[in-house]
């Protein structure tokens, strides 16, 4: 099966790349323009109003509402524990997490629903209404996680909050930071280890456009998807995941030298970038460049077999085509890397259990059950749809 790479942020935001490309100041060149007109995709230019204009830190008066005298609480470490005490009694720590649902502030507090960035924007959206100076905050996990999605192979990144000023020495949700706090929504697979970047609103909007626009390619709606993406593009052009995307969509429509071009910017925003070599060595081949083909596909076997996130991806698909044995494999390779991971060890049990090994798989049940959010784990694979789920 061929799949298509593209980046979602969400849970596991959807790692953006690494600490590259932070900086929002890449001048777009006239090539740059060319690739975002759209008209090689769709025979005519594209325009960014086909896409809907949403500000993920949207707020409404229940937000304000239920904030209340919080804001005018001292001193400051008052105000965040106050807060968190208040989203937690109202079930903001309880309700389902949902790695697909990409929403604003509002959307978020209003539904109980959402992936790392939705929730993400509701605390930094509540924060800033109780006065308190709270910032998104990259977080650089140290193996990519990806999933799958029909024949997108979907990266996830991660995003936080980092509020600076409190005091931090409060319960399971936050961790201790010598200038404040960092508010994490990632309850499935935390990686407290890993190196964080505080970045702008116009940086964290950007992502949001990001996800909307994969969520429309999965859907169907290529041009919408499109004029999002482009948005993304436009507000940050020195991100490489972005432009990532884009190289995979023109890639799904055998565009392969809009894809190659797009692809190689992302290269020369971040060369120590990876998530981009297969895309480049699919295009390569398909343009009769054989040689650079080979060694790109070369350059992806190292890379895959060195992450487990990876493996654990190709252990979905296995899982969903029911080749069982061939999905332990992977995740057994997976898990010499990365032992204390609750998905890897739920989907470990799934298939030995589909294998009638019912007491090895019950204990993977329960080694997921001890690292993560059995729960969660349980509705994504068995609840509703048995599927591979996206990001998150």
């Amino acid at each position: 099966m061929r799949l298509i790479v593209s980046l979602l942020v969400s849970i596991m935001m959807v790692g953006l790349a690494g600490c590259a490309g932070l900086s929002n100041k890449v001048e777009l060149a006239q090539s740059h323009m060319k690739l975002l007109d759209g008209s090689a995709l769709f025979g005519e230019p594209v325009q960014v109003s086909e896409s809907t204009a949403l500000d993920p830190l949207q707020v409404d008066d229940e937000m304000r509402v239920f904030v209340g005298d919080i804001a005018s609480a001292k001193p400051e470490t008052a105000r965040y524990r106050k807060l968190i005490a208040k989203l937690d009694r109202y079930g903001y720590y309880d309700e389902s997490y949902d790695p697909t649902l990409t929403s604003s502030a509002s959307q978020t507090f209003a539904s109980k629903k959402g992936n790392c960035l939705s929730y993400t924007n509701m605390f930094v959206a509540l924060a800033r209404i109780a006065n308190l100076d709270a910032q998104y905050q990259l977080v650089h996990m140290r193996f990519p996680s990806w999933d799958v999605q029909g024949r997108l192979l979907i990266r996830n990144n991660h995003i936080n909050v980092f509020v600076e000023g409190p005091s931090c020495r409060d319960r399971g949700y936050a961790d201790y930071g010598a200038s404040g706090c960092t508010q994490d929504f990632n309850l499935i697979d935390p990686d407290p280890e890993a190196p964080t970047t505080v970045v702008s609103d116009e940086y964290a909007t950007s992502l949001f456009y990001a996800n909307l626009s994969v969520k429309e390619r999965i859907g169907g709606n290529d041009r919408v998807a499109f004029s999002y993406l482009r948005r993304a593009i436009e507000m940050v052009p020195s991100n490489p995941d972005l432009w990532i995307n884009l190289g995979a969509m023109y890639g799904r429509f055998d565009l392969h030298e809009e894809a190659l071009a797009s692809y190689q910017i992302a290269q020369q925003l971040d060369p120590k970038e990876r998530a981009m070599l297969s895309g480049m060595e699919r295009s390569l081949r398909a343009m009769g460049r054989i040689t650079e083909a080979d060694f790109y596909e070369r350059k992806i076997k190292r890379y895959r077999l060195s992450n487990p996130y990876y493996l654990f991806a190709m252990a979905e698909i296995a899982y969903q085509e029911g080749a069982f044995k061939e999905s332990l494999e992977s995740l057994d390779q997976a898990l010499k890397m990365e032992k204390r991971n609750a998905r890897f060890h739920f989907l470990k049990g799934l298939n030995l259990y589909r294998l009638e090994q019912k007491e090895a798989a019950r204990e993977h049940f329960l080694r997921a059950q001890r690292l993560g959010r059995f729960d969660d784990l349980w509705l994504k694979y068995v609840g509703g749809q048995e599927s591979s789920g996206l990001t998150g």
